[in-house]
This record gives C-alpha cells, structure tokens and sequence, in this order.
C-alpha cells in the first residue's frame, strides 16, 4: 500500500507539472487558444488526478482510483500537445492528440465506470466494450497515421469507436441503477454532477460575450471538477447524502428561477410597450414583480417537483398501510420475510437490511 502510495503521489505530481507545462507554453508562446474554456482541461487533468489519490488513499487497492489518475495523467499530455499546437503551429500533433489522445482518456474512463464503484465488473459485457474501444482506437489511430487512401477506414473506425463508447455508458449505467439502493445513491451523485456540468457547458456557450457571459464561462470551467469529486463521495461514500433531495431542491429552483426570467421580461416588455417610463423604473417593477411572484411559488413548485418525481418519501405511511394490508392472509413466513425486507428498501433505501424472528438464536 505505501509503495504504490509513492506511485500515485508521483502521478499526480507528473499530471500537475504537465498541466503546468501547457499553461507555460501557451502563455510564452502569447496564444492560450488551445486551451479551450479558461483552464478547464487543466482543472479537468487535475480534478481526475486528484480524485483518483483521495480514493487510492482510502483504499488503495480500488481499480477506479488507478484509472482515475491515469485519465488525468492523459488528459494532462493531451492539452500540452494541443497547446504546443496550437501555440507552434504544429497541426499533425494537434490533430494526433484531438483524434487519438482523447481517444485513450475516454478508454480509461470507460474502464472507471466498468468498475465502478466496488472494484469489481459491473456487467461481463464491460470487458467487451472496453475490448472493442481499444481495437478501434488502436486501428483508427494506425489508419490516421498512414493516411492515403486507408483515411475513410480509420474515420469509420472513430465512429465506431464513438458508438461503441456511448452503447457502453448506457448500458452499463442501467446495470448500476438495477443494483439497489446504495449504488442506485452512489450512481446518481456522479450523473446529477454530470448534468450540473454539462448544463453550466451549454448556458455558457449560448449566453452572448460580456460581463454574464464570462462569469458564466469561468463557472462552466470551473464545474468540470464536480465529477471527479463526486466520484470520490461515491466510491469512498463519503457522506453520501440522499441524492435524491438535492435533485429535488435543484429542479425546484430552476424552475422558480425561470419563472422569475419570464416574469421580469414579461414586465419589461409590458412596461416598454403600454406605457412611457424610464429604464431604471421599468427594472424597479419587474424586479419586485418577480420577487413578489416567487415567494408564494417556491413551496408549490417543491411540493410538485416531490409528488411528481420523488414521490417514496412522501408516500412512506401509505406504502406501509398497503403491504401490511397484503400480508394479513399470508401465512408463508419466507413470502413475507422478502416482502417486508423490498417494502423497506424502497422507502427508506437502507444500506443493510437483516429480519430476525421470534425463537431464532441471536
């Protein structure tokens, strides 16, 4: 454990002065074009790394950390290449690092999520996706390289490659969801991170330049850090909270926040439009209409979100009522031993449940 302890500080250490490195010669060379988002795919190598350790840490024989801190040891070679691409003009090892660099990052954390989050393989079949993503991407690579008339083949290849890739996260996310409740809870942290993530991605890229839009910007960069953290509450179960509430509290106020949008521009517009006012007086409006507007929403809009989408927790009492009502003609203790053990499980999600029965030894 000690020895591979020192490997995975030296990974992350190798990962920081690669990232380094990039930033460096984007900077020297006057042009950070290559770096896409400010300092996301450094915040990217480095938050994968770095996440990778935490789990080593804890548990230092756990395959997801491994291959956690070798997709930020990548993905950290990836941007140098694609800055010293940039920044020198260097356009084979620019599209080298784009077309096959990327490629090896994702097989990586294709391999992350087969074993995630105990270690061990979530479905037989992930060895085969990550068997047919290697094969692509070694042959679409070799293509690449030769290029003449072979090109078509190695584009086909990516693609396959691509489709492979997302078959493979499909399947084996249903695979984790159908696992129970803890690793339904582990699970859904890592997707609801994703989705915060790749939400802040879009709003960033279709909010128009400015003082909004490159806050936004520097948000959007900044969350990519999200996933590998979660990945690390997941796997470590660090105070891994029902995630379930989270989701609620966030669709809550998203819609209470897009409601408020529609009021103040409603408002604006109105105001614009039936009568003469000043600009500054038009705001004063539809800023308080909006406030007045969301104070009596916000209650309605998470007891909606509640009953609508995360209704076991609100239905607890009933469900109860229901099973015990099933049970009264059962007389098989087996039946109802199981019945009793799922009824539990679906409303509270425990993460161990044990029956015992009157007479049976301790």
């Amino acid at each position: 454990g000690y020895r591979f302890m020192i490997g995975a500080r030296t990974l992350v250490g190798a990962t920081m002065a690669v990232v380094g490195l990039a930033v460096a010669v984007g900077l020297v060379g006057g042009d950070l074009a290559g770096w896409g988002f400010p300092g996301s795919q450094g915040l990217w190598a480095l938050g994968y790394g770095a996440a990778g350790a935490l789990i080593v840490r804890s548990r230092s024989d756990h395959p997801v950390g491994r291959l956690l801190m070798w997709t930020g040891l990548s993905s950290a070679l990836v941007q140098l290449a694609q800055t010293l691409g940039v920044t020198y003009e260097i356009d084979v090892l620019f599209e080298a690092a784009n077309s096959f660099g990327w490629m090896v990052t994702d097989i990586l954390l294709l391999g992350a999520l087969g074993r995630f989050p105990d270690g061990g393989w979530v479905t037989p079949w992930a060895r085969w996706f990550g068997a047919v993503a290697i094969l692509a991407a070694s042959a679409s690579g070799v293509l690449w390289l030769a290029g003449g008339e072979t090109q078509w083949l190695g584009d086909v290849l990516f693609f396959v490659f691509q489709a492979n890739l997302a078959l493979a996260a499909t399947v084996l996310v249903v695979a984790l969801l159908r696992r129970g409740p803890v690793v339904r809870r582990q699970t859904g942290w890592v997707l609801f991170a994703l989705a915060v993530t790749g939400g802040l991605g879009a709003a960033a890229a279709f909010v128009e330049d400015g003082a909004g839009g490159g806050v936004l910007s520097l948000v959007s960069a900044a969350s990519v850090v999200l996933v590998p953290l979660s990945i690390f509450v997941a796997v470590t179960r660090y105070r891994l909270y029902e995630i379930d509430r989270i989701v609620s509290r966030t669709l809550s106020y998203g819609i209470v926040l897009v409601a408020m949008a529609a009021v103040y521009v409603g408002v604006v517009v109105a105001l614009g439009s039936l009568l003469d006012l000043s600009g500054n007086l038009e705001v004063a409006i539809a800023t308080l209409a909006a406030v007045a507007v969301s104070l009596p929403l916000v209650r309605r809009v998470r007891l909606w979100v509640d009953r609508r989408f995360f209704r076991n927790r609100y239905d607890s009492a009933r469900v109860v009522a229901r099973v015990a009502d099933e049970l009264r003609t059962t007389v098989d203790l087996k039946h109802v031993e199981r019945r009793a053990e799922a009824v539990i499980e679906e409303v509270f999600a425990p993460e161990e449940v044990s029956v015992w029965l009157a007479g049976e030894s301790a």
